[in-house]
């Protein structure tokens, strides 16, 4: 039984996206990790939405606070034009992460901002290691006994 040089080709695609796929996993593992730790050290105080701002990304709320009698702006992200139907407007009082030497430095405690960004090298490097185990074990080509 002759077998073509392709045959291989599903094993080998299955080994590439395998590969590809757990990098992908790991870098996610570290942004989330690194995330974790700032969020760990960063200091936390509350804040007032006071405005929303169009940009590219979508419409993210500005929260205004306070730090030691001084008042900062942060701006949040936002990936998509309904990623803030979270409730938000303005008005509410929204969580803000700074750090304690630049407090002009500072994140929105939401979900989009702190971990969605983080999250997604995790969920595509899931899904290229799935297929690529899927491609890896559905192949058709054996080693030929010599």
């Amino acid at each position: 039984m002759n077998q073509s040089p392709l045959d291989g080709t599903g094993k080998l695609m299955g080994c590439f996206g395998s590969v590809v796929g757990l990098l992908i996993v790991l870098v996610g593992v570290v942004l989330v990790g690194y995330r974790y730790y700032e969020i760990g050290v960063m200091q936390h105080t509350t804040g007032i939405a006071v405005k929303y701002a169009k940009g590219m990304h979508g419409s993210g709320p500005h929260v205004r606070y306070n730090v030691e009698g001084k008042n900062y702006v942060a701006d949040a992200y936002a990936y998509g034009d309904s990623a803030f139907d979270s409730g938000v407007s303005n008005g509410d009082t929204v969580g803000v992460y700074y750090w304690r030497e630049s407090p002009d430095v500072s994140k929105v405690d939401l979900f989009v901002e702190l971990w969605f960004g983080r999250l997604m090298p995790l969920v595509v490097g899931c899904g290229f290691l799935l297929i690529g185990q899927i491609l890896y074990w559905t192949s058709s080509w054996r080693p030929s006994a010599a």
